[in-house]
């Protein structure tokens, strides 16, 4: 349907420009005349942006409708566009930034969109084909963003901008109406409180790959973050109107995907930051292959184009078998994938064997995680509950990115300060131990979760 592909083409352009920034960094530094350590703000601020948007949206989207939402979520998208391309100096392009990283919110009302104006049996369907697009446009910004950038500097984000303005045109024209509606008064105070807890512990992961957690940087904002949570759950418990409930999150309904989210994202990218490490080593070392950047991009294709036939299969497959084993196949699935590359990695087909196989893991975990938090709330409450679930993925491939660089930086060769084949080796060890995890909390899913209609507040069953 219309809706579903502009939907789709927002997540695309995201995804896209989220992954593009990073292979173009060393351009941008030396065009806007910024150091490494400045020009890094480029994607950490797109990080924060992203991690706090992510929940807020979806809030929004329930108080106040998804059509409203998703066109003012792609309006800032095309505002952050356009000035990122514009931008003559760093500060106005991280403001750019600031505002592309807002088009996570995008995720959660493309949720909640597909439970409202789809059938159930192909709201799994839906989901699975919204995760794949995503996986697909991360990749494709990998391969494409130094080049890109090589050619264009930054100014190629105004085309990115131009077709962003349409696709908001277009949300506006062909998104129904939203089904119900909360209303009231935005919680303002736990925003603030969970925006500063989230950026506190997002910026002490980023600062502990090179200062440590115990430096001057990082044990403080440690400090913050658990200071800001104890204080935003404190808020919320008592707030007649929460930004999010604290009892929604202690359902097993929210809380074990959530889980699990966490977990498969911290899996998924330990492999997609080691594995191009692995690819780019000399041939020289024994189990490097001497690829270039670009070639280790292609290296993660088949991993994209698994979970983007999984995803889609997977809602199918959910009409014959509980979510509950579904979750847990695919979780299954995609630690043994990612064991057998601490055995075998030393060949192409290895990690392009490997990466198809965890591919249909994580497509199957995610879809079916995704779709029983989408289904399984209120209607009035999808949208945060499906932002809380994003977050906790995007924590995870933080933490998960951080943890496997770490690893390697750990385990350097002494003679030609390479990472070692050991630190690779423990990082898919770490990778394939976070996808057990997801495992272990796919138990805790509820084997009947019940069915919402969107004429009241009881379910079905």
């Amino acid at each position: 349907m219309p809706a579903l592909l502009v939907l789709l083409t927002g997540v695309l352009i995201y995804t896209t420009l989220g992954s593009a920034i990073v292979p173009g960094l060393v351009r941008f530094q030396s065009d806007l005349g910024a150091s490494p350590a400045a020009a890094a703000w480029l994607f950490t601020g797109f990080l924060l942006a992203a991690s706090i948007a992510t929940p807020v949206a979806g809030r929004l989207g329930d108080m106040y409708g998804k059509r409203r939402v998703v066109t003012l979520t792609f309006a800032l998208m095309t505002a952050g566009a356009l000035v990122s391309g514009l931008a003559p100096g760093l500060p106005l392009m991280i403001a750019g930034q600031l505002l592309l990283g807002v088009g996570a919110g995008i995720y959660p009302l493309a949720y909640a969109l597909a439970r409202e104006v789809l059938p159930a049996r192909r709201v799994g369907v839906a989901i699975g084909t919204i995760g794949g697009v995503a996986t697909a446009g991360g990749l494709i910004g990998y391969i494409v963003g130094g080049a890109l950038a090589d050619a264009y500097s930054h100014r190629w984000l105004l085309g990115a901008g131009a077709v962003m303005l349409l696709a908001t045109v277009a949300a506006r024209a062909v998104i129904p109406g939203s089904g119900p509606r909360l209303g009231g008064a935005l919680d303002v105070g736990g925003i603030l409180l969970f925006a500063v807890s989230v950026v506190a512990l997002l910026l002490a992961v980023t600062f502990a790959a090179a200062d440590g957690w115990l430096s001057w940087r990082v044990t403080p904002l440690l400090a913050l973050a658990a200071a800001g949570a104890a204080a935003w759950f404190r808020y919320e418990a008592r707030h007649p109107r929460p930004f999010v409930d604290m009892a929604l999150l202690r359902r097993r309904v929210v809380l074990a995907p959530s889980l699990i989210a966490l977990a498969v994202g911290f899996s998924s990218v330990v492999v997609f930051v080691v594995v191009p490490q692995l690819v780019t080593l000399p041939a020289g070392t024994g189990y490097g292959f001497g690829g270039t950047t670009a070639q280790a991009g292609l290296y993660l294709l088949p991993t994209a184009l698994a979970f983007l036939v999984a995803g889609p299969v997977t809602g199918a497959l959910e009409q014959a078998l509980p979510q509950r084993t579904v979750i847990i196949g695919g979780a299954l699935v995609m630690a043994a994938s990612v064991a057998a590359l601490v055995l075998w990695h030393r060949e192409p087909w290895h990690l392009m064997a490997a990466g198809t196989v965890m591919g249909v893991g994580y497509g199957v975990a995610f879809t079916a995680m995704t779709s029983l938090i989408v289904r399984g709330v209120a209607p009035g409450e999808t949208g945060v509950s499906a932002g809380v679930s994003t977050l906790a993925r995007t924590l995870g491939e933080t933490l998960g990115s951080q943890a496997g660089l770490s690893i390697l930086a750990a385990h350097l060769d002494p003679v030609t300060g390479l990472p070692g084949e050991q630190g690779f080796g423990l990082a898919f060890v770490l990778g394939s131990a976070a996808a057990a995890v997801a495992v272990l909390a796919a138990f805790a899913v509820p084997r009947k979760t019940p069915t919402w209609t969107f004429t009241g507040d009881r379910p079905l069953t």
